[in-house]
């Protein structure tokens, strides 16, 4: 009788346990947060590298909204953003000049990844396909942000690790009057 007890209580606290692990696993990250990129941990293997970046996530259930901030040695910056639903159904279609681009983003484990396939025309019927593919991932105590990034264009492909600390206020570091387009020489 109490050997039945005993294995009673044993599968009432393994089922317990798993139940735990189940809801902690169900739990997402949530990237909120002003992140200032740390160069000196990051690997950037674009053909523009910046010297410095600020991104702004605002991160609430599905939505999730990206201003992202790249800083050149010149001090001019590039400000791009891009709003997203992290459902992975639904997609966000941006036109920049010649780029049309369409971003996915939808979870895989404890990462999101933001999966966008680009297309280009020089005005004439030749068009250019390429790819972008991100996974972000939050540091057990969510101080550190990581965006693994793998781009493939025509030409090229390269990947990139950025690694990005918590800044502790919310106030962007970059001046407004300072946005510009990198020089041919920031981008080698």
């Amino acid at each position: 009788m109490k050997l039945r007890w005993i294995a009673l209580a044993a599968l009432c606290l393994m089922v317990a346990s798993v139940a735990r692990t189940g809801a902690q696993a169900a739990k997402k990250a949530n990237f909120s947060g002003t992140w200032v990129l740390n160069m000196h941990k990051s690997r950037l293997g674009m053909p523009a590298v910046p010297v410095g970046g600020i991104w702004v996530i605002e991160h609430k259930g599905t939505k999730f909204r990206l201003e992202r901030t790249d800083i050149y040695r010149s001090g001019l910056h590039d400000t791009r953003t891009i709003d997203l639903v992290t459902d992975g159904k639904q997609e966000t279609i941006q036109q920049d000049g010649p780029y049309h681009e369409v971003s996915r983003m939808y979870w895989a484990g404890n990462a999101l990844v933001l999966d966008t396939k680009i297309t280009t025309s020089d005005g004439t019927k030749e068009t250019a396909e390429g790819r972008t593919v991100v996974r972000y991932t939050l540091s057990a105590d969510g101080k550190t942000l990581t965006a693994t990034e793998h781009n493939q264009v025509p030409d090229a492909k390269w990947s990139s690790r950025w690694v990005f600390y918590r800044q502790a206020n919310k106030k962007s570091q970059v001046h407004p009057a300072r946005k510009a387009t990198p020089t041919a020489q920031e981008r080698k």
